[in-house]
Parts: C-alpha cells; sequence; structure tokens
C-alpha cells in the first residue's frame, strides 16, 4: 500500500513556525493531521514527528490559534550501527575515488538571501546574477537539510562552521533548517556560526548553534516585528479612476489596497495575530536555544536595544565577541591534527559534500520501508516545463 502527501511549501512549509513576514494571509494549512508519526526512514536514521494540530479559518472568522511548537515537529538521532556496518562503511570511504572527505572535518558554507528549495538540476547562466554580483548557485534548502543529516552520522565530519549573512527567506525555512541543526547535535557534534551583519531572522537562525560569535563593530540590532500595507485609493481619485472591488468576506482584504485610503479592523485583527504569534515562537525558541531563564529576561534585553556584540555576549544572547580569524584559529586548535595552527583549517565545504556524499556512502540506504520524496518548484504553466533564459526561473509544465 502506498501513501501520498501533497505538501506546499512557500510562505508556510511543514515547519512548526508557520508565520511568515512576507505575507499576510490569514489562511494556513489545508487540514493534514498524523503527519509523518514515527515513519522509520531507514535502518540508520529514525525521524519521530508527532501530529501537527493545525486550524483552518473561514473568511468571517478572525486567525485561530496555531498549536504547532518547535517539539512538534522534532527530530530524533539514533546511531543504530554496528560493528559490520561501520567496517563496511570504511571499506567504502577508503576506496570512495572523488571528493575525499579528510578525518575530523569541519563542515562550512555560508547561508544568505532567500534559500532556494531546491537546486537546479541542469547548469544555467543567469546574466542577471552578473548585475546584482549574486552566486549563480546558492545553497539550496534540500542540499543543506540532506548534507545535515549525513553528517551527523559521518564519522569524517567533527564539526559544523559557518557563516549568516543577510536572509530574505521566511521563517518557516529557518525553522527547517534549525530542526536538521538540532538532529546534527544530537549526534555530539558542535555548530559554530558567524554573524557580522543581521537582525531576527539571522538571530534566530544562529541561536540554534552551539557556539555563536560577533565582531565587536558588528551591525546587529533586534527592533522587533512590524508589518505594513499600502493603499491607493487616494492616488486614484487624484488621477480620476475609480476601482471596483468585491468583498467575498469580512477578513478577505486583497482588494483594500485598491478600495482604501488605510487599513480596515478586520485586516489590523488579522495582521495583529500573525505579529503576536509570530513574536511568541520568537521568544519561545530564542529562551530555550539560548538557555535563558525567561521570556521575560530576553524581553528586557531586546527592550534596550540597539546595543553593543559585548552587551549581547553579557546577556548570553551570543557566546563571545571575536574577528572570524580568531575564531578560525580556535577551530584549528580543536579540529587540525595536534592542533597545529599553522596549516590551514582540515575542512569541507558544503557543495562538495553535497554532491559526493551520499545516504549509501554513509551507510543509510539499508531500510525496506522508505518515503519517496519529489520536489516540485516554480510556477504551474500549461505545456512542458521550461527555464527562462534570462533569470534562470523554472515553470512546471501542467
Amino acid at each position: 500500500m502506498m501513501n501520498c502527501f501533497v505538501i506546499g511549501s512557500g510562505y508556510y512549509s511543514t515547519s512548526s513556525f508557520v508565520v511568515s513576514s512576507t505575507r499576510s494571509s490569514c489562511c494556513f494549512y489545508n487540514k493534514a493531521r498524523q503527519f509523518y508519526t514515527q515513519t522509520r526512514i531507514n535502518s540508520k536514521s529514525i525521524y519521530t514527528q508527532n501530529s501537527l494540530k493545525m486550524s483552518t479559518t473561514s473568511s468571517e472568522s478572525p486567525i485561530n490559534t496555531i498549536d504547532s511548537t518547535s517539539s512538534a515537529s522534532a527530530m530524533v538521532f539514533r546511531d543504530t550501527s554496528t560493528t559490520t556496518s561501520r567496517f563496511l562503511r570504511s571499506l567504502r570511504f577508503f576506496f570512495q575515488v572523488r571528493g575525499r572527505v579528510k578525518k575530523n572535518s569541519v563542515l562550512y558554507f555560508t547561508l544568505s538571501g532567500s534559500i532556494p528549495d531546491t537546486a537546479s538540476q541542469s547548469p544555467s547562466f543567469n546574466p542577471l546574477s552578473l548585475l546584482s554580483g549574486a552566486s549563480n548557485r546558492p545553497i539550496s534548502l534540500s542540499q543543506l537539510t540532506n548534507s545535515l543529516r549525513l553528517a551527523a552520522h559521518d564519522p569524517r565530519i567533527s564539526a559544523i562552521y559557518f557563516r549568516i549573512e543577510p536572509l530574505s527567506c521566511g521563517y518557516a525555512k529557518l525553522q527547517e533548517i534549525r530542526r536538521f541543526m538540532d538532529y546534527f547535535k544530537q549526534s555530539g557534534k558542535k555548530i559554530y556560526a558567524y554573524l557580522e551583519i543581521g537582525s531576527e531572522k539571522e538571530f534566530y537562525l544562529a541561536s540554534g548553534c552551539n557556539e555563536l560569535y560577533m565582531p565587536p563593530e558588528a551591525f546587529f540590532g533586534l527592533r522587533g516585528f512590524r508589518v505594513s500595507g499600502s493603499f491607493l485609493k487616494g492616488v486614484f481619485e487624484k488621477i480620476g479612476i475609480e476601482p471596483q472591488v468585491e468583498r467575498i468576506g469580512v477578513y478577505k482584504s486583497a482588494g483594500d489596497q485598491f478600495a482604501r485610503k488605510s487599513m480596515s479592523d478586520a485586516q489590523r485583527e488579522v495582521l495583529s495575530a500573525l505579529l503576536e504569534e509570530q513574536y511568541k515562537h520568537f521568544m519561545k525558541d530564542i529562551v530555550n536555544a539560548r538557555k535563558l531563564e525567561s521570556e521575560n529576561v530576553l524581553e528586557e534585553i531586546l527592550n534596550r536595544a540597539p546595543q553593543k556584540a559585548e552587551e549581547y555576549a553579557q546577556a548570553g544572547l551570543i557566546s563571545g565577541v571575536k574577528y572570524e580569524d580568531e575564531l578560525i584559529e580556535s577551530l584549528k586548535k580543536t579540529y587540525n591534527k595536534n592542533g597545529d595552527v599553522e596549516k590551514p583549517l582540515r575542512s569541507v565545504a558544503l557543495a562538495k559534500y553535497a554532491r559526493r556524499t551520499t545516504p549509501k556512502l554513509i551507510g543509510l540506504d539499508r531500510g525496506k520501508d522508505v518515503i519517496g520524496i519529489i520536489r516540485a518548484n516554480g510556477a504551474i504553466a500549461s505545456g512542458q516545463s521550461r527555464r527562462s533564459a534570462l533569470s534562470g526561473s523554472e515553470n512546471l509544465g501542467s
């Protein structure tokens, strides 16, 4: 018997942190219950996820509170390897020709931008990336989460170090990454992060690391959450245009930007509920991750913003104040052979690791019951799937 799940990502993914500041809609999930209840992925790795309690909203009622805490989607690390399986894995490592990873290596990468859901299956040239200076091959969410899972079981990987640059993705992706970070940390290995520029999103992701460092001149500020709306009725009146908008329900406010000059009470109620839910999740996850006494302690720290990096370190929000070269030198002392700081840090880039490391190589493919996941990313259009030659974006053929 085969079960089929259709999972929607985008603004609202399968993560428990469902509130995204990039969209002010009160329509979350369709009913989806008993999602991945104690599913055995393979004989080496077992993911246990409790049923997610979700609620839907109608057009005539405000947002209901969604019971979706971090523990509801937690993943449990269990190493069920045997002496025989470890010996066979060592043989596969020995005979690996391409992409060989040295023992006691640190997995490193940089996260920035929107973090696309999937990586393109074929190389593409994006002329627009030359204008912005952006990389044509950013790390995708699937690459990152798969690599974190494999690295947790890979004896060659001793730790993870990554830089966090300004992010433009939603909180759902960030919590998905944090779930896999927690899974990696359960293996007993550490995650180190370095942050120079950031605010709430960047700090939310970085707080899931064992150790987080900033330079003394870090441009970092926690200013809270906000949402705003644009209303164009006054502009239309000046140019003689009368927009005609038909409302289906009280809380259907998509047309308000054309038909109103200010925010309606219903829309304000919806946005306030979104922000309140987002703030609650943010506070709870940060307090748990940084082991603070209570949310009141964190709230006092946030109300004193902006602060210097040293003040955040004294408050316990970050591990310390260091320049990146100082952090790398400390990693050399810990993970280089004999603590040799003269040699480069023994490391492997995530892009290389993701290309050359497979579940079969690590020994995670021995299970009989598996779940097949098909990732579909892009706008659905008639005809065949195709890629834009200018932007590199993909359309899914219906």
